[in-house]
């Protein structure tokens, strides 16, 4: 039996949920209907904040991506990032016991630095080898060499630093030798050493002390170590530079003497182990090379890479007491930091992304402001505000939820497609691979991201909308338009003076650390980044308000317009002044976009300026020659003066001393000499130019030029008198008369601080006159020199020369450091000039899309206006061409005044953005604006803005009068 109370109940629920079925299937066909029917709004709502979310989807998983890539590749370029020895040697098998098995660690190697001999057989035990260049028998010499004792496994990672002619893999009964070694034994067996060359060689298992008279070959003890027929693999010469290998073994230009450069690498498997342990009783130190694992290294993110490696060393140091452990914890940290810039100057992509939303707003502010009369018909057929607003809810829904899926793809597609077309015209299929494979997402950036922009757009459309359901209630209170509109401005120009005042703080916060900072370290960096976020907003306001000061201008033009215009200056000038329908609601966004490429376009060029300027000062001179192996100053000169075409040379001599507690390399140098061939700079020196700097340390003999840091640092004056300790091979006190202060050198780089263009080992350099370096230290060879040469000569030709003279020289060498970390980077990130021209190109298609979108809303509300004209007897060309010249005068206008406050706001922003564009001010950073970028930008957005108008123009003039007249009445 069926309860009467519930079947009621059950009755009454059915046409209940059958209406609430009803209501949302019937809000559903008309949001589709909506949509519909508006497609080329909706398409353009879309694609803004696809463009919006992509970038930023983009941003957050390339930055994440490339960070695990950049710290995985980069470690794998190094050879190994430590090696440990220790004066305790029977201990190292328990610290390579104890190092293996730390989880920061991938691999651990032995190598033994030893003696390899030459031409050893027909020696006897008591032949004289020393001085090896003055031995016993100089017609039937001995050959020396370093020899390197390694496993083939550490040798596959030494291997990374030599050019190698042949195999780089060594087997038993193989051997690697250098190109210099191979030279002196053919110079001593007067036959080509090659790659599968037969030679005898010897492993010393002790080195002799030359000092206690150990100079004959029974002191090497090689009896047990001599190899027979052993098969030259290679020949190699030695290229590398931030490695573990140059710093142990040397490569020629860290103080070493070249060892490396002069030397073999032995296949430590054909040594047995009372070979090794003798070699051992003797002092011939064992090391240990270390390499690291980068996955453990970057666990806590690529910024914590220098602590991490510290942070071995400290366990092993504490745990054995005796040992030493050497890191590249100057080149793990100048990655960090090259990362850092990197990625930091992709912020300079953010007014981009902020014009793309603002486009995004005033798109749909448009839509919405097309549908007042679909908003008035529903509230004349009954609709009450919150049905309104959720049509719109539900559209914005339906937009939304297709942006969003759409910009993840696109984001995931561009963070692999940039590092894979950034640097070349062929698309790097393999990069791209690997970034889709090692993708890295941080859904917390996403989410905050789609919050962001997706709230910005709905709370802009939903207050739209609701002012335009709820005008008959304004209209009735005693609030006016007016009165909105003081409110409204009071509350902007409030905002801006906030935003001016919190980034003067930021300016002022910047400056400081500036002036106290010699380099553009992570806090500047950071620094820079804050400063640019505030000022990005300033930017926005700042053109507002111009825009609304060349609207009133315009307004109050009456008498330049007439004259211009003459025939059709009525209706143009009406227009101009009118409050709605009018195109000088275009003139804020056009000024921000032409305001923003300016200093897009105006940056970019001034940097790449500042690049080629830097590149010519670091090379120094015309020409700069680079030797792999000291050779004698004095010789090597007057052989490049000997060839055709070089005016003058200058050899650099040097020797490591000490200013107060601070280690320096002090160069010997022609002042004069120096002052003629290198390409100075204004601001090399400080309060002083190059030619009354040097001409001051010529005059005084032993005078000395220190950087501004150094002086600074330790309160020095010009002409003061001072110490310098602590000679590398001379005295130990010197005093000098401080002649002038400098910055940075031509050849040389900056005076102060670690340079990694440069590669300088030394942080601090000073300059001294050369025949009063030679008075104090016997040193006569160099490795750098630096060249004049003649007008229109042909400077290949002088190069294959010199090259003739000393084939083991690098001239004019693309990168003087070329495993500069930034030349690494540049494989993932973009430079600085590619990212601004890719904002300027975004920036010009943004500018061309809102003209056409404005354009067509204002002459849609312009509809009813031209067909009262036409009736009344107007030509179809003559509203063309009032439409034409009314768009012109906003683009001139626009142009010429976002022009020149582009340049001003450039120039504000040149003073706090040097950390994310440059690693060092080397060469003073300055405005450069190249031409050609800015016309064919300006033009592009003219023609396109043009030419975009003639459909526009064509719709409006289809429309037949007669309805538009029936619609009128």
């Amino acid at each position: 039996m069926t309860d009467p109370d519930i079947s009621k109940d059950t009755e009454n629920d059915e046409p209940f949920l059958r209406k609430v079925f009803y209501i949302f299937s019937f809000n559903i066909r008309l949001i589709l209907k909506n949509i519909s029917s508006r497609k080329r709004s909706t398409l353009i709502v879309i694609l803004g904040l696809i463009f919006s979310l992509s970038v930023l989807y983009t941003s957050s998983i390339w930055t994440h991506t490339s960070e695990k890539i950049i710290a995985d590749d980069y470690i794998e370029t190094l050879d190994y990032e430590m090696y440990i020895t220790s004066f305790l040697t029977h201990s190292m098998d328990e610290v390579y016991t104890y190092v293996s098995q730390d989880q920061v660690v991938e691999q651990v190697d032995w190598i033994y630095p030893s003696v390899a001999l030459f031409n050893f057989d027909d020696k006897n035990d008591t032949y004289r080898w020393y001085p090896e260049e003055a031995q016993e028998n100089m017609t039937n010499p001995l050959s020396l060499s370093a020899g390197f004792v390694v496993s083939s496994r550490s040798l596959n990672r030494i291997k990374l630093n030599l050019d190698i002619e042949g195999r780089s893999e060594v087997n038993s009964g193989e051997i690697l030798i250098s190109y210099t070694q191979a030279k002196q034994l053919e110079s001593i067996f007067n036959e080509t050493i090659a790659p599968g060359y037969k030679i005898d060689v010897a492993i010393t298992r002790r080195i002799p002390n030359t000092d206690d008279g150990q100079i004959y070959m029974f002191h090497y003890d090689i009896d047990e170590t001599k190899f027979y027929n052993y098969t030259v693999a290679g020949i190699y010469k030695y290229v590398g530079h931030n490695t573990v290998i140059d710093r142990l073994l040397g490569g020629g230009t860290s103080g070493s003497g070249g060892i490396i450069v002069d030397s073999i690498f032995f296949p430590i498997e054909d040594l047995t182990s009372l070979d090794l342990f003798i070699m051992d009783g003797w002092g011939i130190l064992p090391r240990l090379l270390v390499k690291t694992d980068p996955q453990q290294l970057r666990i806590d993110g690529i910024t914590s890479m220098p602590d991490n490696l510290l942070a071995l060393r400290e366990r092993i140091e504490i745990r054995f007491f005796h040992s030493f452990c050497y890191i590249l914890s100057q080149e793990i940290q100048t990655m960090t930091e090259e990362y850092r810039r990197s990625f930091a100057s992709t912020t300079l992509f953010i007014p981009t992304i902020a014009t793309a939303i603002v486009l995004t707003i005033l798109s749909s502010h448009m839509t919405v402001r097309r549908r007042r009369e679909e908003i008035a018909f529903l509230r004349s057929k009954g609709a009450v505000s919150s049905q309104i607003i959720g049509i719109f809810f539900g559209e914005f829904l339906f937009i939304s939820v297709i942006s969003l899926v759409i910009s993840i793809g696109t984001g995931i597609l561009l963070a692999a497609t940039i590092p894979s077309v950034g640097h070349g015209s062929v698309f790097n299929t393999s990069l791209f691979v690997r970034y889709l494979n090692e993708l890295e997402m941080s859904f917390y950036d996403i989410e905050i991201f789609t919050v962001l922009i997706l709230g910005i757009y709905l709370g802009w459309t939903l207050l739209n909308v609701i002012t335009f359901v709820r005008r008959d209630i304004q209209e009735s209170l005693l609030v006016t338009r007016k009165g909105q509109q003081l409110l409204t401005m009071g509350l902007k120009i409030a905002a801006f003076a906030l935003t001016i005042a919190g980034f003067i703080f930021l300016l002022l916060d910047y400056l400081k650390l500036e002036q106290e900072s010699f380099t553009f370290n992570l806090t500047l960096i950071t620094a820079s980044s804050n400063s640019l976020y505030l000022f990005i907003g300033v930017i926005f306001f700042t053109c507002y308000f111009v825009s609304l000061g060349i609207n009133y201008l315009l307004k109050k033009s009456e008498v330049i317009l007439s004259s211009i215009f003459k025939r059709s200056k009525f209706f143009i000038i009406k227009n101009i002044r009118r409050y709605r329908k009018s195109f000088t609601d275009t003139t804020f966004f056009l000024i921000l976009i032409i305001c923003l490429l300016t200093s897009f376009l105006t940056i970019r060029s001034s940097t790449i300026r500042n690049n080629i300027l830097e590149g010519e000062y670091r090379e120094g001179a015309d020409l700069r020659i680079d030797a792999v192996v000291p050779v004698n100053i004095t010789d090597f000169e007057n052989s490049l003066s000997s060839i055709e075409g070089i005016n003058e040379s200058i050899g650099f001599y040097t020797a490591k001393a000490t200013v107060g507690f601070q280690d320096v390399e002090v160069f010997g140098i022609d002042p004069l000499k120096y002052l003629r061939i290198g390409k100075w700079l204004d601001n090399s020196f400080v309060g002083m130019t190059a030619e009354e700097g040097l001409t001051a340390l010529a005059n005084e003999e032993e005078g000395v030029i220190l950087s501004d840091f150094v002086v600074d640092r330790l309160e020095f004056s010009l002409n003061q008198i001072l110490s310098i300790t602590a000679f590398r091979g001379g005295p130990f006190y010197v005093d000098f008369r401080l002649t002038s202060i400098i910055s940075s050198a031509p050849g040389l780089g900056v005076a102060h601080g670690h340079d990694p263009k440069m590669n300088r080992i030394t942080n601090e350099w000073a300059l001294i006159n050369e025949n009063y370096f030679l008075q104090m230290i016997e040193q006569r060879n160099s490795t750098l020199f630096l060249a004049s040469v003649e007008e229109n000569a042909d400077v290949e030709q002088i190069i294959e020369q010199i090259k003739e003279i000393n084939p083991l020289v690098v001239i004019n060498p693309t990168f003087i450091n070329p495993d500069y970390i930034g030349y690494f980077l540049v494989n993932y990130i973009p430079p600085v000039a590619v990212s601004l021209l890719l904002g300027a190109i975004f920036l010009n298609v943004i500018g061309v899309v809102y003209i056409i979108i404005s354009t067509d809303f204002i002459l849609e509300q312009r509809r009813r206006e031209n067909a009262v004209m036409l009736a009344l007897g107007g030509k179809q060309r003559d509203i063309r061409k009032m439409i034409i010249s009314e768009l012109s005068i906003f683009m001139i206008t626009t142009v010429i005044i976002g022009f020149i406050l582009g340049l001003i706001l450039t120039t504000v922003l040149l003073v706090f953005i040097k950390p994310l564009i440059i690693s060092r001010e080397v060469v003073s950073l300055s405005i450069f604006i190249d031409v050609v970028p800015f016309i064919i930008m300006f033009i592009t957005l003219f023609a396109a803005a043009m030419i975009g108008l003639i459909p526009i123009l064509r719709k409006q003039m289809k429309h037949e009068i007669i309805n538009e007249l029936r619609a009128i009445v």
